[in-house]
């Protein structure tokens, strides 16, 4: 996915049945961006040689601010973040729950 005129490489994409769509950076452990609509138009991964290689949302894109959601500060006064070290955070899996 393009985020803010960078390539991320390691992004995940969820639609939700209602419409309502998010994309997260697993590296940043952020949310990047949401839309609502349709989910992801990836012809261009395989048209021709498939040369942009990005997801396109099926709708309009509202990006977020890149950086870590949740952080370990040493003080107050401590800067957020704007990157995480891939030490502190790990993806253990995913899972779907049934909505009522």
């Amino acid at each position: 996915m393009k985020h803010a005129d960078q390539v991320r490489t390691h992004t995940v994409s969820v639609g939700e049945s209602s419409g309502a769509n998010f994309v997260y950076d697993l590296q940043l452990g952020s949310p990047l961006g949401i839309w609502r609509g349709g989910f992801l138009d990836t012809a261009p991964m395989w048209r021709q040689r498939g040369e942009s290689q990005l997801m396109l949302p099926n709708g309009a894109l509202v990006e977020l601010v890149a950086g870590p959601t949740i952080a370990e500060l040493d003080s107050r006064n401590t800067p957020w973040p704007d990157t995480l070290n891939s030490d502190l955070h790990h993806i253990q899996g995913y899972f779907f729950k049934q909505g009522s």
